[in-house]
């Protein structure tokens, strides 16, 4: 066998393989007998005719036809094994380009490889924002506002009031091509607050302050441009018309701020108390958050210093993936794929070319922590493994009987349900590595190879313990409300749209 091999810019690698004429005409003999199987030749039992009389029989480019598979089953492995390819999937026949001597062209993709960057050199500066007092006054106002009395009042609105409205909104001025409406006619109220404090107001910021002055039935037209940064770029500089009908106003009595208030707010008997819960709360979410900003900060730093190769089919399996976990969560809202692009206004390609970025970067963030947890031979807590595990079955078993729930515990996808949580839990045992390195923290200890031996045996006795108890549970349902409206299907579906995870 005679092998060339040529190397792919696309982390594939074409192999040109050459073979004697002997497995070849091997091959053709196979493929004569299992022809025979299944064609009916006179005088001959099934199987039994010979190869000259199978030839004449269906010709010799059946045959052929039928001996290339045979012969490319029987080589393929033999060639990656002679050639010390490591694939990522399948290759493919790319030509035949003789039969004498038998030559053929494979393309092969290859298995993923990682050269990461200088990773314990990573240092970025950890600074969680504080919380301001002025955070801690929007929480209490917000409570304030839910403890206020209201009542109708017939006189113009004015600061302080809450005024409910009938809204829509159109461009003011219409290109070829674009649809006039942007939002559709629809329902809502707003508070008219004092300047300066109305930044989180819908549908633009300020918006309360046209409303002051107006009375029940009154109706005005709202000129607002959209800034040029705006988040939604089709509206980005786009000049609107807000038609505004009034519909009610309520004069809104606020709670004096006082520990009677924060009593009847939340469980604490002081305003003290319940500033300082609110501060606590707060602070960890905002922890919460910027860790996870950090975190993501510390990889994308990682991913630009590290060399990554993998072929395109990697690409595309991460895409089916991503697109099919969207028509999970879709179908659970009750949304098709069909409805969902036509709430987007996308095609099914401007869908793939969206998704191939988002794609690429988890394929690159999961092989990059994938290698800091081989490179540094982290290890996972079987004990955690075996409760996570045990907690996802409980979710997924939901609903089951217990017959079935019994036999997805059999089943090949509960290997994969534990491969994925194992998966999942070593990528987080590589950030946190990561950010030990980024923060200058200790680095997380090993444990040794005795307690690592006792956990395992502990995990083992758990997850047999949860099996146990899963196949006791009783058959309960859980049924996923569907969306309420349309405009309720239309806002999910927009929220569903693929994100970076």
């Amino acid at each position: 066998m005679k092998i060339e091999k040529e190397q792919l810019e696309d982390h594939q690698i074409k192999l040109n393989v050459e073979i004697d004429a002997e497995p070849f005409e091997n091959a053709k003999r196979q493929a004569a007998r299992k022809i025979a199987k299944k064609v009916k030749v006179p005088g001959f039992r099934p199987g039994k005719a010979p190869y000259n009389v199978i030839l004449r029989q269906v010709g010799e480019g059946a045959i052929v036809e039928e001996a290339m598979d045979i012969l490319i089953d029987d080589i393929y492995p033999k060639v990656l094994e002679e050639a010390e390819i490591n694939p990522y999937g399948p290759g493919s026949l790319e030509k035949v380009e003789s039969l004498d001597p038998p030559t053929f062209h494979f393309v092969v993709p290859l298995a993923p490889e990682v050269e990461l960057g200088d990773y314990k050199a990573l240092e970025l500066a950890y600074e969680i924002p504080e919380v301001t007092e002025e955070e801690i006054e929007e929480q209490i106002a917000t409570l304030r506002q839910q403890q206020a009395i209201t009542e109708k009042s017939e006189e113009p609105a004015k600061e302080g009031d809450r005024v409910f409205f009938q809204i829509s909104a159109k461009r003011a001025e219409i290109s070829e091509g674009q649809e006039a409406e942007i939002i559709p006619e629809r329902f809502n109220s707003s508070i008219i607050e004092k300047k300066g404090e109305e930044q989180n107001q819908w549908p633009f910021s300020g918006f309360s302050a046209n409303l002051k002055g107006m009375s029940i039935d009154e109706e005005k037209d709202i000129l607002y441009t959209y800034p040029e940064d705006h988040e939604d770029e089709a509206l980005q500089g786009v000049e609107a018309v807000f038609h505004v009908v009034v519909t009610n106003v309520q004069k809104v009595t606020l709670p004096e701020l006082d520990d009677e208030f924060a009593k009847a707010a939340s469980d604490f008997d002081s305003l003290d108390d319940l500033k300082a819960d609110i501060r606590t709360k707060l602070g960890d979410h905002r922890q919460s958050e910027y860790d996870d900003e950090y975190n993501d900060q510390v990889l994308e730093t990682l991913i630009e210093q590290s060399t990554i190769k993998f072929p395109p089919q990697m690409l595309e399996d991460e895409k089916k993936e991503m697109l099919s976990n969207l028509e999970y969560r879709l179908s659970q809202q009750g949304i098709n794929h069909e409805l969902y692009l036509q709430i987007r206004g996308m095609t099914e390609e401007e869908l793939e070319e969206e998704v191939a970025p988002l794609a690429e970067n988890r394929i690159k963030r999961g092989l990059v922590l994938a290698e800091v947890a081989r490179a540094e031979n982290l290890k996972i807590d079987q004990q955690q493994l075996a409760a996570e595990a045990g907690r996802t079955m409980e979710m997924v078993t939901r609903g089951m009987s217990p017959k079935d729930a019994k036999d997805f515990q059999k089943s090949e996808y509960l290997v994969s349900l534990v491969n994925s949580i194992m998966a999942d839990m070593m990528s987080q045992a590589s950030v946190n590595y990561l950010r030990a390195i980024a923060k200058g923290d200790p680095l997380p200890v090993e444990e040794s190879e005795e307690a690592e031996v006792e956990a395992e045996a502990e995990a083992e006795t758990l997850e047999a313990e949860i099996v146990s108890e899963e196949a006791s549970q009783p058959e309960t349902v859980e049924e996923t409300p569907a969306p309420e409206s349309e405009a309720d299907s239309t806002n999910q579906a927009k929220e569903e749209a693929p994100e970076n995870e």
